[in-house]
């Protein structure tokens, strides 16, 4: 399986890893505390999608901004690469941006609305809750702020999807902000929560609930699923002096090598014949996809033998999508690694195995 530029036709665009936001699952923080060492608060600009031919351009369906480190409204080029898009996209591309809602102005929001108005295009807000409990897991995003946003963009004629995670804190909510959806003609997206660990003490097996904490590290409060399998952990009251790497899980599957194993790639084709996804990390980086992108931004020592250099997978004027994709890693090591044909023995790409395999 390869990567064949006018077969790709969905791209998910990491647009900046800078978010207004302190959420306590995301990988850009710990609990909500201390920054990630591997952001960088960088973001891509309205140049970088020049780099790629119009033919290319014409053949995507689907653009998705949904940040994995950062949140695509962060960006200061956002409207300006919605416009380029729009411009030299087929007429039923669909642009899709994912937001926690709580920056820019209503002035700004209103612009987004009337530039998305009649299009396929939607704005995807992650919105928990509602005034007294949505800044319990969107830390630091202002009620006021996110809803005036909202009601901004909305009147301007931009349509919009409510992503809702449950929680035990805000569970009680569901029905009452499905009604508002109903009111306003969003449409509702029931999330599944993750991020709560299964912990074993002894013979016993505990659900851990998720500790919160400033930007000092310091123990707030905690998040709770709406129920549990198993008895609630509050582990974690403890002051946390820095981003531990240990958090991070870096895959090591040397005791599977030679077993038989199914992977299925969120990305190819149904016919398993080619890939036709892309991810674009906010340093112009051409990856497979997001889970790779964040193995291989935490030194994954099988991604980085791999894919080698990172700088030789960045696209630029210099460096053109063609080349990145003949890469041995895109033109024969991805393919190998999801059929278990590494190095000519029954061995997987850890990361592929690890988010997708079975």
């Amino acid at each position: 399986m390869k990567i064949i530029p006018n077969k790709i036709e969905y791209i998910h665009v990491e647009l900046t890893d800078k978010c207004n936001a302190e959420c306590p699952i995301c990988v850009r923080r710990f609990q909500g505390g201390h920054l990630n060492p591997i952001i960088k608060q960088q973001e891509l600009n309205v140049d970088f999608f020049k780099l790629f031919d119009d033919e290319f351009l014409k053949n995507v369906k689907r653009w998705n901004f949904c940040g994995v480190k950062g949140d695509c409204i962060a960006s200061t080029s956002l409207l300006d690469i919605i416009k380029f898009l729009l411009e030299k996209s087929s007429s039923d591309v669909a642009l899709e941006l994912r937001t926690n809602g709580g920056y820019k102005s209503k002035e700004w929001w209103s612009n987004l609305g009337k530039l998305l108005k009649g299009t396929n295009s939607r704005v995807f807000w992650a919105i928990d809750g509602l005034e007294d409990t949505s800044h319990l897991y969107r830390k630091n995003v202002k009620w006021k702020k996110l809803w005036n946003n909202l009601m901004a963009y909305t009147e301007s004629g931009g349509k919009s999807t409510w992503c809702y995670i449950p929680f035990k804190h805000n569970i009680h909510q569901k029905e009452e902000i499905q009604e508002l959806c109903k009111e306003y003609g969003f449409d509702f997206y029931l999330q599944t929560p993750h991020g709560f660990n299964t912990i074993v003490e002894g013979n016993k097996k505990y659900t851990q609930a998720i500790p919160v904490r400033n930007t000092d590290g310091e123990f707030l409060y905690f998040i709770e699923p709406v129920e549990s399998e198993y008895e609630i952990k509050y582990n974690g009251k403890e002051k946390s002096e820095s981003f531990p790497i240990s958090a991070n899980t870096i895959y090591n599957f040397e005791e599977i090598k030679g077993k038989e194993y199914k992977i299925n790639c969120k990305i190819t084709n149904a016919k398993e014949e080619h890939f036709e996804e892309l991810y674009i990390d906010s340093d112009g980086a051409i990856i497979p996809c997001c889970f790779i992108a964040s193995r291989y931004d935490y030194g994954d020592n099988q991604l980085k033998k791999m894919i080698g250099d990172r700088k030789n997978i960045i696209l630029s004027e210099k460096n053109s999508l063609e080349n990145i994709l003949a890469n041995t890693y895109y033109s024969k090591g991805l393919g190998d690694g999801i059929t278990g044909n590494l190095q000519g023995e029954k061995s997987y790409c850890n990361t592929c195995l690890g988010f997708c395999g079975e």
